[in-house]
């Protein structure tokens, strides 16, 4: 298995033209040593790379709640107006009710499904429902206020806290030609060092990170989380990058005298 790393330059023969543009993570297979088919058929590969920080856009919460009750359908209504009243709360902070799950004839409707646990003391037995919603926010400085009403209001857990940029095309289009820049450079080092030129390019393969990486909010570098009595919850929000590589392989010709 071949692997890209940035800056790596190979020396192969020549290929067919072509372009591959690829939004995927990918790998380039590069080709190893020199050869030369031909007159003028030297080719030349290499890579480059470009990272740019973006500012995140959205934060998603996931908040997890519990309750329980003699029966299965008596934890399960405790858990349901659990969820209902740490809704109510969020939305009352300014926060669209279509940011968080909606209610319809079945009641709440949930990626995941609740989980029901027995607890028997050898005298009694209660159920207990866990269940979990994610809240999808645009405005991140409502994200500690977020967290601590949901806190507030019964949630036992707030399992992850995510950051994505969404709008991140022309930051990706500036990266991808920074980045094949860096490659073309490091081509004609190349090519200027054994004693030629640089010619056309035969193969570019530009390889992204899609969009911003999303970074839960307790592994993020750059993330600080403060809790004080009087202050509430503090999230900072991530850098994020977008990250691009580039792979080109181009023609090696003699030096026009």
């Amino acid at each position: 298995m071949f692997r890209n790393f940035p800056g790596l330059v190979h020396l192969g023969v020549r290929a067919l033209p072509r372009l591959l543009v690829s939004g995927a993570i990918g790998i380039l297979v590069p080709l190893a040593g020199f050869a030369q088919q031909g007159a003028g058929a030297s080719t030349v590969n290499a890579s480059g790379a470009a990272s740019i920080s973006v500012e995140p856009d959205l934060a998603l919460i996931t908040i997890q709640y519990s309750a329980a009750g003699r029966t299965p359908a008596i934890a399960g209504r405790a858990a349901a107006e659990r969820a209902n009243a740490i809704r109510a709360a969020i939305i009352a902070l300014g926060v669209p009710p279509d940011s968080l799950p909606t209610t319809g004839a079945g009641g709440w409707r949930w990626t995941n499904r609740s989980g029901i646990q027995v607890r028997n003391d050898m005298r009694d037995t209660s159920y207990v429902t866990n269940d979990a919603f994610t809240v999808r926010l645009r405005n991140l400085a409502l994200v500690g206020r977020v967290i601590d009403t949901a806190l507030v209001r019964g949630a036992q857990t707030i399992s992850n806290v995510e950051f994505q940029a969404t709008n991140t095309r022309e930051v990706e289009l500036e990266a991808i030609r920074r980045a094949t820049l860096d490659a073309r450079a490091r081509a004609a080092a190349v090519a200027a060092a054994s004693g030629l030129a640089l010619g056309r390019v035969v193969e570019v393969n530009v390889i992204t990170m899609p969009g911003a990486i999303a970074m839960p909010a307790a592994m993020s570098e750059g993330l600080s989380l403060a809790r004080a009595a009087d202050a509430g919850t503090t999230i900072v929000a991530p850098e994020l990058k977008v990250q691009v590589n580039v792979n080109g392989k181009w023609e090696m010709v003699a030096r026009r005298r």
